[in-house]
């Protein structure tokens, strides 16, 4: 994929310099899938670029989105939005909010509950944070604010299921990617994952909230005693919806470099596909829509007994950055 980023990269600044002669560019990408929440219900309206300011994307997004094998409903719901945010002076950053929530509580209330949570964590993000950064470019905004209002967005998001799916319940993933930081916030056991094709390594950015998790962190469980102990590694000890408040909610910073791939899943997809699989395929597939799809086409080769939910963001170099491992 990373000779495939260069090349891509070159393509959109010649499309878009072509485009510049005649127009303002795109305000912004969403992509949608069957199962995603309406973004324009939720995005505020932002004027056309300058004239005279072309910015090429920086995020390569693709999704997917399966019920799998063995159900006969879905109940995930995934969120994708990518930007440029464009100041006065002709500053440019990237922006993406990339979002995947697993419900659970039976056939309408799972699917209920995950579209409940992430329209609401979404709508809190945009009141709160990201309608300032259109309004009023600030590029320097605190990694410590950013956290706090993803946190309390996922506050929100808990108390919003609680209210209007009682007896459903849903994981919540969420990577808010700003300039060159990821701030990702967490409850369940749908994951993140940051590949880097420098190392050829796939890192889990975040931690489960199960039960097997749990006692590992503790001592009682050995990884390697997993598959066979009798408890299920996919009961969750706290979900968004659950009575009463969240135990707690897992907030945490990262950064991407150019040519970097963010993955964000389901349980559907990393229960029955392993790591190293993962690893592969985001090392060889020829574009992250090409490795959303053969992700999910693994996890349905495995038996694809839960729905499956696939986000992949690979991170492209602006016209200064240099990808480590790309030859001229």
């Amino acid at each position: 994929m990373i000779r495939k980023v260069r090349e891509l990269f070159q393509g959109f600044v010649h499309e878009i310099r072509q485009r510049a002669q005649d127009r303002a560019p795109s305000r912004a990408e969403t992509e949608h899938s069957a199962a995603t929440v309406d973004a324009e219900a939720t995005l505020p309206q932002t004027g056309p670029l300058p004239e005279a300011v072309a910015f090429p994307p920086q995020f390569w997004v693709g999704t997917a989105l399966d019920v799998g094998l063995q159900r006969d409903h879905n109940e995930d719901t995934l969120y994708a939005y990518h930007s440029v945010v464009a100041g006065g002076q002709g500053e440019a950053l990237p922006l993406g909010l990339f979002v995947v929530a697993d419900g659970m509580g039976g056939h309408l209330n799972g699917e209920e509950a995950s579209r409940v949570a992430v329209a609401t964590f979404v709508q809190y993000l945009w009141q709160h944070w990201l309608q300032f950064i259109h309004a009023d470019f600030h590029p320097k905004a605190p990694e410590a604010d950013l956290a706090s209002v993803l946190e309390r967005a996922v506050e929100q998001a808990h108390q919003a299921v609680q209210a209007q799916v009682p007896g459903g319940g849903t994981t919540l993933t969420a990577v808010l990617a700003w300039n060159r930081r990821l701030v990702f916030a967490h409850v369940g056991d749908s994951r993140a994952y940051l590949y880097d094709p420098r190392t050829q390594t796939l890192t889990q950015l975040t931690k489960d909230h199960s039960w097997v998790q749990r006692l590992m962190e503790q001592g009682q469980l050995a990884p390697d005693e997993v598959a066979q102990t009798a408890i299920n590694r996919n009961v969750l000890y706290q979900a968004l919806g659950q009575n009463g408040p969240l135990e707690h909610i897992d907030v945490d910073l990262a950064t991407w470099e150019p040519g970097m791939t963010l993955l964000v899943c389901s349980d559907g997809l990393w229960d029955v596909v392993t790591e190293d699989e993962i690893r592969r395929t985001l090392q060889w597939a020829s574009s992250p829509a090409a490795a959303a799809h053969d992700l999910v086409e693994k996890a349905r080769a495995q038996g694809g007994p839960d729905n499956i939910s696939v986000i992949c963001v690979t991170f492209l170099p602006q016209s200064d950055d240099t990808v480590p491992g790309l030859s001229a």
